[in-house]
This record gives C-alpha cells, sequence and structure tokens, in this order.
C-alpha cells in the first residue's frame, strides 16, 4: 500500500509524498561486500550532503570514537539516490531508516551491506546471514538488554518480511533493570521529525513503537549481561529528586518521623533500582523579625546513600526559630529548583512544613506563578508535598503549590510519625506506575480520492508532558507519521494520503514516559476511492469534471494531461510527455514529476502545490521544461523549489494557505533553466 506522508515539522523536505514503508535498498550493479577494519579509524559516519537540500535531522548516534548523524529531509518513498558509504552495493532513494542502520554498521564495525534488496524488518536476518559469527540475534524472549549499537529491526509480521517494509533503527542508549523495564534511546530515518525517539520497555518488550514484532543484532564483541540482570540502574528515566524540609521550632516531631525513616527512604529509591541522585534543603522564615536565614543546602546531589541519609539526620540538629506563623516556602522550593539537574531525568521536589508560606515572600519577592514559571522552566519538575500537622491554610498553600507543577499531596496529618512513611510513600509514586491515558484519533475527512491529502490528529489525555505519537494504517505505522511530538495542547498530527481504493483502519500509538502510561487509541476508518495509477498511459489523460485522478511514482503519460472544471490531479514521481492544462480545477498536487511541456492553471478553487519543500506535507520540486503560468487561482498557492525551463508565472492568487505557511501564495528557490 502507498502511502503519501508527512509529519507537522517545519524544515526542508526534498523528496516525493509517495511512500510504501521503508523503501527496500536497491541493489547496484556491483555485488561487492566491505568487510575491512579501516572504517573502524573513522570519527564521523558520513555526512548528510548526498544532493542539494539534504541536512542532519539533528540526532545522532554518538559515542567516544564515533558520530553517525541521522540525515533527511525525510523522503517518503522517493527521492535521489543516496549510498550509505562509499562503494556500497546498494542505494537509497533519499535517506531512507535502511541507509541509517547499513550506514552505521559499516563505520562502526566495518562491516558492508548484503548486495540484496534489504527493508528495515530484513536488517537483522540479512545481517545475520552474512555475518553468522559477527553478531547474535535478540528479541524479547532473550531476557537481555537493549545496548547502545544494537541494530533494530520492526515488522507487522513474525516472518519479519511482509511486504509491508517495516523498520529499523539504532540503539544510541539503554536503561533497563533487572525486570527488564527502562526505557531505550534510537536513533532512526524518514520516520521521528529529528531523528530520535525515546520507547518505554516493560518485560524487555519494547513499548509504542506501533509495530508488533521487534528483534535486534547485537554485536558479538560487546559484551551483554546474563539474561535477567539488566544493563541499567533504571525502572525509566533516571530520578533527580530534592527534599525541602522546614526546620523552625513547631517541626521537631516530623523531622524526627524523618530521620527515623531515612534508611527507608533511601531503599524506596534502590528497590526500584532507580538511577537517582538526592539533595536537601531545609528553609526557615528571614522575614518579620526572624535571622537572615530562608534555605541553605544541606546536601547537594548526591547518589552516596550514607550521605543522604546523614544530611536527613542532620536536620534535627537544626530544629529552631520561626517568628511568625508563615514560613519561607517558596525559597525553600526555589533553593531546590535551582540544583543543577540533569538533562532527560524525572524531576522532582518533595516538601515538608507545617505552615503556610508568605505570598508572596516579602525577602525575596517570590508568588505562585514565579514558583510555577520556574518548574516548568527545568523541563520540568513537579512539586510533592506531605501534608503535617492541623493548620488547614498549611494545607490548603501546599495542595496549590503541587498542583500548579503537576505533584501530588501526601497525607500524614493523622500523626507526626506519618510522616517518615510518607516520604517512603511518594517516593514510590514518583518512581513506580505512570498515570494512564487515553488517546483518539481524528481525521479531517472521512473520505478521500486516492492521492489526496488528509490531516490526522491524535489527542492524549490527560494532557502529558511530553512523548510521542505513531499513527497507523490497517495496523502498520506509517511511514513518515513516527514519533510526531505531542504538543502542550495534548495533541500530534500528521498529513498523508493513500494510493489504493479501499477503506483503511487509521490508529495511533502513544508512546508515553516515565509520567504518562502508553495508549492506543481505537481506529477510525477512511474511506479511499479510486486508485493511483502506475506504469504506462498511452495517449492523453482527461481528468473529468468534478472528478479526480491520480499518477504514482513510475507512471509515464504519453501526452498532455488536461483537467476540466472541479477536477483535481494528484501526480507524483511521474513522467508526462506534454503538457498540463487546468481551467477551473480544484485542488492540483504535483511532487517531483518531469514535465516534457508547461503547465498552465487558472481560477483553481482548491489549494495547488508544486513542489513546496517547508509546508505540511512533503513533496520535491518537479522538473517542467516549458512554462508555467498559474492565474487567478482562489486557494492558495505553493510553488517552490522546482526547476522550470521558461520560468514561472503567478497573478491574482487569493486564499489562505495552510500552516506552516501564512497568506495566499509561498513561492520560493525555483530555478530557471534547461530541464534534461
Amino acid at each position: 500500500m502507498l502511502h503519501i506522508v508527512s509529519g507537522t515539522r517545519r524544515h526542508k523536505k526534498i523528496v516525493s509524498v509517495f511512500t510504501a514503508g521503508v523503501v527496500a535498498l536497491i541493489a547496484a550493479a556491483t555485488s561487492m561486500i566491505f568487510t575491512g577494519n579501516s572504517a573502524l579509524a573513522l570519527t564521523q559516519g558520513g555526512s548528510c550532503s548526498a544532493f542539494t537540500g539534504a541536512a542532519p535531522l539533528g540526532a545522532s548516534y554518538s559515542d567516544a570514537t564515533l558520530t553517525v548523524p541521522a540525515c533527511g529531509p525525510r523522503p517518503g518513498g522517493t527521492g535521489p539516490r543516496v549510498y550509505p558509504y562509499p562503494g556500497a552495493p546498494a542505494w537509497t532513494p533519499g535517506y531512507q531508516c535502511v541507509e541509517f542502520s547499513e550506514r552505521f554498521i559499516y563505520y562502526k564495525y566495518g562491516l558492508g551491506a548484503p548486495h540484496v534488496s534489504t527493508d528495515g524488518e530484513m536488517i537483522v536476518d540479512h545481517y545475520k546471514s552474512l555475518y553468522p559469527g559477527k553478531f547474535t540475534v535478540e528479541d524479547a524472549s532473550s531476557k537481555v538488554p537493549l545496548m547502545p549499537g544494537d541494530v533494530i529491526s520492526f515488522a507487522s509480521t513474525s516472518a519479519f518480511n511482509a511486504g509491508d517494509h517495516g523498520h529499523t533503527a539504532v540503539v544510541q542508549a539503554s536503561n533497563i533493570n533487572s525486570a527488564g523495564n527502562g526505557t531505550v534511546t534510537i536513533v532512526e530515518e524518514n520516520a521521528s521529525p529529528k531523528g530520535q525517539r525515546i520507547l518505554s520497555v516493560k518485560n524487555w518488550a519494547i513499548q509504542g513503537s506501533g509495530w508488533t514484532y521487534i528483534k535486534w543484532l547485537h554485536y558479538t564483541a560487546t559484551a551483554v549481561p546474563p539474561s535477567g540482570t539488566g544493563a541499567g540502574s533504571g525502572s525509566g528515566k533516571p530520578l533527580d529528586l530534592v527534599f525541602a524540609i522546614d526546620t523552625t521550632g513547631s517541626m521537631a516531631p516530623y523531622i524526627d518521623s524523618v530521620v527515623k525513616a531515612s534508611s527507608s527512604i533511601v531503599n524506596a529509591l534502590t528497590s526500584a533500582h532507580v538511577n537517582y541522585r538526592v539533595g536537601v534543603v531545609d528553609y526557615k522564615d528571614s522575614d518579620f523579625g526572624c535571622p537572615d536565614y530562608d534555605a541553605v543546602t544541606d546536601l547537594p546531589f548526591s547518589t552516596d546513600q550514607s550521605a543522604i541519609q546523614s544530611a536527613l539526620s542532620s536536620l534535627a540538629g537544626k530544629i529552631e526559630g520561626g517568628c511568625d506563623i508563615p514560613e519561607d516556602v517558596y525559597s525553600g522550593i526555589d533553593r531546590a529548583l535551582h540544583f543543577p539537574w540533569r538533562s532527560g531525568v524525572t524531576k522532582a521536589v518533595i516538601f515538608m512544613g507545617d505552615a503556610p508560606g508568605h505570598d508572596p515572600e516579602p525577602h525575596s519577592g517570590l508568588t505562585p506563578a514565579a514558583i510555577k514559571a520556574e518548574a516548568l522552566a527545568v523541563d520540568p519538575a513537579q512539586v510533592y508535598a506531605i501534608l503535617v500537622g492541623s493548620d488547614p491554610d498549611a494545607h490548603s498553600f501546599d495542595k496549590a503549590v503541587a498542583a500548579a507543577t503537576g505533584g501530588q499531596t501526601f497525607d500524614a496529618t493523622s500523626d507526626p510519625s506519618a510522616a517518615g512513611p510518607a516520604f517512603v510513600t511518594a517516593i514510590n509514586a514518583i518512581v513506580g506506575s505512570a498515570q494512564a491515558t487515553t488517546t483518539t484519533v481524528k481525521l479531517d475527512k472521512t473520505q478521500v480520492a486516492a492521492g489526496q491529502p488528509v490531516t490526522l490528529t491524535a489527542t492524549v489525555s490527560p494532557v502529558p508532558s511530553s512523548g510521542t505519537v505513531t499513527f497507523t494504517a490497517n495496523g502498520v505505522p506509517i511511514e513518515e507519521c513516527q514519533g510526531e511530538p505531542v504538543t502542550s495542547a495534548g495533541a500530534a498530527s500528521c498529513v498523508t494520503a493513500f494510493a489504493a481504493a479501499g477503506a483503511v483502519s487509521i490508529g495511533a500509538v502513544y508512546s508515553g514516559d516515565d509520567s504518562y502510561a502508553d495508549s492506543t487509541a481505537p481506529p477510525v476508518s477512511l474511506t479511499v476511492h479510486g486508485t493511483c495509477h502506475t506504469g504506462v498511459i498511452r495517449g492523453g489523460v482527461t481528468v473529468p469534471p468534478g472528478g479526480s485522478d491520480c499518477y504514482g511514482p513510475g507512471s509515464v503519460v504519453d501526452s498532455g494531461i488536461n483537467v476540466l472544471r472541479g477536477g483535481s490531479l494528484y501526480l507524483t514521481g511521474a513522467v508526462v510527455h506534454g503538457s498540463i492544462l487546468a481551467l477551473v480545477p480544484g485542488q492540483l498536487l504535483l511532487c517531483a514529476n518531469h514535465v516534457d511541456g508547461g503547465l498552465y492553471a487558472a481560477y483553481a478553487t482548491g489549494l495547488i502545490t508544486m513542489g513546496d519543500l517547508d509546508n505540511a506535507l512533503s513533496c520535491a520540486g518537479n522538473a517542467i521544461a516549458g512554462k508555467v503560468s498559474l492565474q487567478r487561482n482562489t486557494d492558495g498557492v505553493q510553488v517552490s523549489d522546482n526547476t522550470v525551463g521558461n520560468g514561472i508565472s503567478v497573478a491574482g492568487t487569493t486564499g489562505t494557505l495552510p500552516p506552516p505557511d501564512t497568506g495566499a501564495l509561498d513561492m520560493r528557490d525555483n530555478v530557471k533553466g534547461p530541464v534534461g
């Protein structure tokens, strides 16, 4: 099944919108296989410069000796030839996922690619067959963790040759505990917008990818921990945690409980196999005649269990002071939020006090809005409160702070001795099960013509702090609709189209994080009318009034194309031996075509797109030998990145372009010159 695919990101793209999943490497005339070790000395695993417009996606596989960049733009199924390394026996149309895995294996392990066509789902089997002594093949049943440098095949069937091409990626980082739970970071091409995703791992199996069957290559020279031991120390993302505790005079019984529970507090972290760092802050009150003591650091971030317990125990010797009822709670949390947090970890502050805070604090000016902004600024941090004492104002204050930052409160008001155990409960909640989510998917149209773009939108509830969505068609991930980031509104979207008639079941899989669990949307149905033509079409083509026609990669129209009133034309990767004439048409979409004649379109009632690289739909430029004339079209014109023999004339355009473009006309980076 062919797809026309793109995600909702704004960066340069240079490829056709058609794709058939992860396109196989296409075997060239040579059948050479390179196994030399000279590549191992290289520090740069290729560059993203195979053709004009190519660029790094942003992510790379990187270790102490090698960097292999993920390249783009995401090509879909067609694009310029790209060889994964010099002398490679095969090429891909654009930067495909297969290209990245084969380039990585060559530069990392010095092993050349198989000289047979290889899809993403076949990478593991083909390399294992070619180099049986170099790799082992693992899956969830092996109960061994994925390791940096492992190469993954994703498939929709257990045979890993379903014909939908599957996917492949390389492991950059792995954080999996002895129970087989944690996360894995993958680097990939022609999938996620920036070339990197973090996927959860449960019971040794990768979750949230959208693919049903997954296995991976492990290079035998890299040691694998014994089965069941795990490679990482975390159950998910690592944790940075700061305790902020009121040490004024009335806090003695609550701090005594925390000191007694200090070993249990540390054990709650270690028993969960969390890669943690813990800091300790205490705060008092520096306003209204109190000494200048708002908050101090008792322990900077530490992994030393004894140091953590000692810092908590030391709080008992600091209990004194407090002038009026409110304390400098904001200062305590503020100091905690200014710790040097690690990037990409779970960040939490647990605070405890029996009095509300000054609001605002007179000496610091801190307010609830300031604390919320600081928590968000550290990517974010959640603030959790241990409720102690009997002051309802304090409890209301604590609940408001926790709610503002996405944290929770834990009740220890029944007895002072409950304070220490409440810290353990809070830690278990932070490192334990993620909040359940619900994902739904909607389409901007439920019926489309073959080749007609449709926007897929997934909504995740409650709104998560991070995570990605992969859209599926009939249970198989749509190539370039993988790893779409979830916005602050809890939505992810992708533009795609389908080339074959019939009903398509559209789904979405949310890949969560430590705070929000994965979820799968109930599928919705899309009906596709008509089929995109391929092959040679003898004679001219006429699109009837109000009708539509689609011509896909490899199609050749022997003569010109005439689009009548209200007709729509979707033309991708085709050759037209003639001109294209469209008078009062509907929608025109032309990507990566070669037209021997010219193109004239006037008074179109639908959007005209000709090779615009930076809109929501990947669309390569066209080569048009004649003149392009676009006159008085009423629903916007996108015409960019084309080579046109006799230039482009545009006049009288009205309408509003779809995001990310604005206005009625987007016209850039076209070249006037001969078309071969």
